[in-house]
């Protein structure tokens, strides 16, 4: 038994087993059984499953006119608020990567400055 199982909580498993369902394909799921139910809410406003689907929808077709393929990776620099869920679930959506980045922190953003 590895040493860290000693300190490991009891409730938890040792080993995670991979969903075979992806992100996108569990908000399309969703947004197919619950299309009218609250997916989102943000400052008082609300999004639906199927609304989330939709604007995500949209989002992609537009990365993917701009050039975004299965593969890429996509920095996604921006504050918590509906347009970061909703491009992430389109990045996703095109089976490219996201790379989430914390514009708070400022060493990031400056030690990839020119990368």
């Amino acid at each position: 038994m590895p040493a860290h199982h000693a300190f490991w909580p009891k409730r938890l498993p040792y080993q995670l087993t991979a969903p075979q369902t992806s992100l996108w394909m569990n908000l399309q799921i969703s947004a197919l059984r619950y299309p009218q139910k609250v997916a989102l809410v943000f400052m008082g406003r609300t999004w639906t499953y199927s609304q989330l689907q939709f604007e995500a929808e949209k989002i992609a077709s537009a990365l993917c006119k701009i050039g975004v393929k299965k593969g890429d990776r996509v920095v996604l620099a921006m504050q918590n608020c509906p347009q970061l869920v909703i491009t992430h679930f389109a990045i996703l959506r095109l089976d490219a990567v996201v790379v989430p980045v914390n514009l708070s922190d400022v060493s990031v953003c400056e030690t990839n400055r020119g990368t």
